[in-house]
C-alpha cells in the first residue's frame, strides 16, 4: 500500500504543502524545548505549557511541584504544577550539545518514568527523541510531554475548531485561512483518522461559504452501481428502486462545500466523470 504524505493542496495552480516541503517559518522563529501537560488531576490544566526558551543558557531547569510555571499558550497568568504528591526536590533538565537533553532525578523522591521506563539515574535524550516527544510521568499523577515548539505567539484568529497548540497545528491553521476564500478545489491528504474532515470543515467555516451547506461523503461506502445517482442525482424511474427524484450530493452541497472523504478508495469509474463541484476535499 502506498502511504500518502499528510498535507493540503489547492488544485488550481496555487500552493502545495506537505511535511517534507514546508514553507519558511515566520521571521525569527526557532524551535525551543517545552513541557506540555498531557494529564493532571485538575483536568482543566491539560494542554498547559512551560516553554524552556532559555534552557541552553542555564545550568538546568528544575521540574517539581513548585516550578516551572505552566499556562495555556499565549496566556499571561501561569502556575506551577502544584500537585501535593509531587516532590519539592526537582528533576533537573539540562541542555547538552547537539540538541540533546539530560534528565537528572538528583535527590527527587517522586517516581519518574520516561517513555514508560522508570528513571533510575540520569538519562540523555537524543535530538530525535526530543523532536519526536518524550513522555515524562511524575509520581503516577502528572504526565508531561517534553518536545520542541515555536515560542512565538500564535497568529491572531479563531482556532477553527482544531483542538491543540503546537507548531504543526498552527501551520495547518495558517494554511486553512490561506485557502478558505479561494474558489478552487482543495485536496487533503493523510491517513484514515488523521482529521481530514475536521480540516475540511475548518476551511468551510473560515470562508465565505460558511452559511451554506457542508456535506461530507464517504466515497468508500458508495456502491459503484449507484455512484452516479448518489453523487449527481437521478430522476424518478431512472433505475430500479428510484421511486422519486433526488438531487445527489453535489446538489445538496450547492453553494457550499462538498467533502469527498476516502476518494482514493473510489474506483476510477466513480471519479473519472465527476464535474467541477462546489468544493471537494
Amino acid at each position: 500500500m502506498v502511504v500518502e504524505p499528510a498535507g493540503l493542496t489547492t488544485l488550481a495552480a496555487a500552493t502545495t504543502q506537505h511535511p517534507d516541503v514546508c514553507p519558511p517559518r515566520r521571521a525569527g522563529a526557532r524551535l525551543v524545548p517545552a513541557l506540555t501537560v498531557l494529564y493532571h488531576p485538575d483536568l482543566e490544566r491539560v494542554g498547559e505549557r512551560a516553554v524552556l526558551a532559555d534552557l541552553a543558557l542555564r545550568d538546568a531547569v528544575a521540574l517539581s511541584r513548585m516550578e516551572p510555571y505552566f499556562g495555556p499558550p499565549g496566556a499571561a497568568r501561569c502556575a506551577p504544577l502544584g500537585d501535593t504528591h509531587l516532590s519539592r526536590k526537582p528533576l533537573r533538565i539540562i541542555a547538552l550539545p547537539d540538541g540533546r537533553i539530560r534528565l537528572d532525578p538528583a535527590e527527587g523522591r517522586s517516581r519518574v518514568a520516561v517513555d514508560g521506563a522508570p528513571l533510575e539515574g540520569s538519562r540523555d535524550l537524543s535530538r530525535d527523541e526530543v523532536t519526536r516527544g518524550a513522555v515524562i510521568e511524575l509520581a503516577d499523577r502528572v504526565v508531561l510531554l517534553l518536545h520542541m515548539t515555536d515560542p512565538s505567539p500564535p497568529e491572531p484568529g479563531e482556532r477553527l475548531g482544531l483542538v491543540g497548540d503546537n507548531d504543526l497545528l498552527e501551520r495547518t491553521r495558517r494554511d486553512v485561512r490561506r485557502v478558505a476564500d479561494l474558489g478552487v478545489a482543495v485536496l487533503l491528504r493523510g491517513e484514515t483518522g488523521t482529521g481530514k474532515e475536521l480540516v475540511a470543515r475548518a476551511i468551510h467555516e473560515a470562508g465565505d461559504r460558511r452559511n451554506q451547506p457542508f456535506v461530507a461523503v464517504n466515497m468508500a461506502a458508495v456502491p459503484p452501481s449507484l455512484a452516479a445517482a448518489e453523487l449527481f442525482g437521478a430522476e424518478r424511474g431512472s433505475y430500479t428502486g428510484a421511486v422519486r427524484s433526488r438531487p445527489g450530493y453535489f446538489g445538496l452541497a450547492e453553494g457550499g462545500t462538498l467533502f469527498l472523504d476516502e476518494i482514493g478508495e473510489a474506483p476510477p469509474r466513480r471519479t473519472g466523470d465527476a464535474p467541477a463541484g462546489p468544493r471537494g476535499g
